[in-house]
């Protein structure tokens, strides 16, 4: 959640200044991989169940961080 201040920046700014895409991308990459890595063990709902606050934790940030991939693509920088 704490990348959700920094969208609202570029939004009202419309420009991804400043920022490293390499930040982004690499969060995005390790939160995926993390959430993978719960994943592939089973998918299993009985598994899964105690797992759903880590899930989530990974998971939510990357839609975040998938949009501010895309305000990187969208704005200049």
């Amino acid at each position: 959640m704490s990348y959700v201040p920094q969208a609202v920046q570029n939004y009202q700014r419309k420009s991804c200044e400043g920022l490293s895409i390499w930040l982004f991308l690499l969060s995005l990459l390790g939160n995926t991989t993390y959430a993978l890595a719960i994943l592939v063990v089973s998918l299993d709902p009985h598994y899964l169940a105690p797992y759903v606050p880590w899930l989530m934790g990974a998971l939510v940030p990357c839609v975040i961080q998938m949009f501010i991939l895309y305000q990187f693509h969208t704005y200049p920088h």
